[in-house]
């Protein structure tokens, strides 16, 4: 399987600024939020190589993951989770400790601070899957000559899809 390491991926649109995608005509600005600058031959090759991995991947979840996978991010299950753990943070040091002093109490703060920590880090994974999603089709539409004017378009089209 022909992957695109994310890190590497993530190096190339972030580390350097200057790289130009001139086998596809496509900035790096274009894909990242970087201005463009100067071009050296390695990074022209190392965004080759990227562009070719991306042709050569697969998908990267079956057809009905996506259900599943929108369904662990907004979980209705999640929201007794979120309103628990943000009910903690209106509440001063002294008084969490006050909450925590009876064993219940604290089983039940324990309980919170446990599914919250679950949560937060399937937060964190489907945030690396979204910037993940956002690089591969920025990779993607490097193969169009007005990929600056599609990027532009989508600004102004994106509407309720960006907020």
């Amino acid at each position: 399987m022909h992957a695109i390491n994310l890190e590497e991926a993530l190096g190339l649109l972030t580390k350097n600024s200057s790289f130009h995608y001139a086998a596809r005509g496509c900035y790096m600005s274009d894909i990242s939020t970087e201005n463009v600058t100067t071009v050296t031959d390695a990074e022209v090759a190392e965004g080759e190589r990227l562009f070719e991995q991306l042709e050569a991947q697969p998908a990267q979840i079956t057809p009905g993951s996506t259900d599943k996978i929108d369904a662990n991010f907004v979980g209705i299950s999640d929201r007794r989770t979120r309103r628990a753990a943000l009910w903690t943070l209106e509440k001063s040091g002294q008084e969490l400790i006050d909450a925590a002093t009876e064993r219940e109490g604290a089983v039940a703060m324990a309980c919170v601070s446990t599914a919250a920590m679950d949560y937060s880090k399937r937060l964190r994974e489907f945030a690396d899957m979204m910037e993940r999603a956002s690089i591969r089709i920025r990779v993607a539409l490097c193969s169009r000559p007005d990929m600056r004017s599609v990027l532009e378009q989508a600004k102004t089209e994106a509407g309720p899809l960006t907020h």
